[in-house]
């Protein structure tokens, strides 16, 4: 079905077939819309189902857009249940402007899975510059690593994904889930194992493993995730980031990992394990990933984190909140004015 009709809506065609975004989720919060009619793209990122003690039933429904997050309502009669299954995915939307218990809200007709749009416009992506300096980073590594552990960096990080790496997510405990979050996980993972290594100078370590695992360590999660346009529902990205499982498979489907000596393979499925926290870590080179693994993403999840709520609560500018990706609350330094 396709609800839009021309004249409900401000949105724009351009000349590339997408929607242009006209009415973001800021303008809402603002209050610059208020009890009028619309109709706009939203990225779906919850629906849940409510009612109160005189038995009214409505859908909870959080939207968002690269700009922040807006809550709206489908009241009983407008629900529908296939509204869920579209959670995770880039919608439009039909509604009203209001305010509910004084804060700017939606009252929402109908939705439907959106088709054309600016990938920009709903998620966060690497800046070029960021991009540019990733791709130096994991060039410089390669450079470091010797056969054959070099040939399996190469075949499952070629020079020709890239661009393709750099248009995926990568959605662990909170951190890098912005398009190019998967380029810029693989890079900071590489360059702080590095880093370790250089610190660790005295102590013998086979630096090709401990590079190769870094620079792959993220690639299997990304992969075997269910993907619905660009977009990975969450409770699947938390289920399947970071598990060792698919790691290995992806592995033992590549050619040269299998020209690989046997206890080379072997340290390299142990430094996965361990990352996964199936293992302790029992080398020096799963040590040292391990440890550089986890400080890459405490620190992009610490970012994250705080990013995330500046957009759901633009005024409020806490300088601690509870992390549910660290499980623990985080604080930052009060900026100076």
């Amino acid at each position: 079905m396709n609800f839009m009709k021309k004249e409900d809506t401000r949105m724009q065609l351009l000349e590339c077939g997408r929607y242009k975004k006209t009415t973001f989720a800021r303008d809402i919060i603002g209050g610059k819309y208020h009890d009028d009619k619309f109709a706009e793209i939203f990225y779906l990122e919850s629906v849940t189902y409510n009612s109160n003690d005189s038995g009214t039933k409505w859908q909870d429904i959080v939207l968002r857009d690269v700009t922040g997050w807006i809550r709206g309502r489908v009241w009983a009669e407008n629900i529908i249940p296939e509204y869920e299954r579209y959670t995770g995915t880039v919608v439009l939307v039909q509604g009203r402007y209001t305010v509910y218990a004084g804060k700017p809200d939606l009252t929402i007709d109908r939705m439907e899975e959106a088709e054309y749009y600016e990938v920009s416009d709903y998620i966060e992506t690497i800046s070029g510059d960021s991009k540019k300096r990733a791709f130096e980073w994991i060039c410089k590594i390669m450079s470091y690593i010797e056969e054959p552990y070099r040939n399996l960096a190469d075949e499952l990080l070629p020079a020709g994904r890239m661009e393709e790496i750099a248009m995926l997510p990568l959605s662990v405990k909170g951190a890098f889930s912005y398009i190019g979050g998967l380029l810029t996980y693989t890079s900071e993972a590489a360059a702080r194992t590095y880093y370790e290594l250089r610190v660790a100078s005295l102590v013998k370590c086979n630096i090709s493993i401990a590079l190769t695992a870094a620079l792959l360590s993220g690639l299997a999660s990304a992969k075997m995730l269910v993907r619905r346009g660009i977009f990975f529902t969450t409770d699947i990205c938390q289920g399947m980031a970071g598990e060792d499982f698919y790691t290995h498979k992806m592995l033992l489907d590549t050619q040269a990992f299998h020209k690989i000596s046997g206890k080379g393979r072997a340290e390299l499925l142990h430094i996965f394990s361990a990352i996964a926290c199936r293992v302790p870590p029992g080398t020096v080179e799963a040590q040292l990933v391990k440890s550089a693994v986890e400080n890459t993403l405490f620190i992009g999840s610490y970012k994250n984190d705080f990013a995330e709520y500046d957009k759901k609560y633009p005024y409020s500018m806490s300088q601690d909140i509870y992390s549910a990706s660290l499980d623990r609350r985080i604080y930052r330094v009060k900026e100076k004015i």
